[in-house]
């Protein structure tokens, strides 16, 4: 069973672009491979197909660095499908 974890919410601008930053605790293990953004289309105000419903898409990492707070990892985000 999977386990849900809401790290934040986040709205577009006008063109579709958002970007967020999420600070994990220490001591919390992120695996990238598993986690999604997910897209509530029932928020939505403009023409898309469904419009209804949930559409997911994976995190891919781009890279990390490390700085004097700590390790940043950078994603990017895949391609979205519609939710099962």
């Amino acid at each position: 069973m999977a386990v849900e974890l809401i790290l934040g919410q986040v709205l577009s601008n006008a063109t579709g672009f958002f970007d967020f930053v999420v600070k994990l605790a220490d001591g919390v293990f992120l695996d990238a491979s598993t986690c999604v953004v997910s897209v509530n289309l029932a928020d939505v105000y403009c023409n898309v197909f469904p419009p209804t419903g949930t559409i997911n898409a994976p995190l891919v990492i781009v890279n990390i660095v490390q700085s004097a707070v700590g390790a940043i990892a950078s994603f990017v985000v895949g391609g979205f499908v519609v939710a099962a």
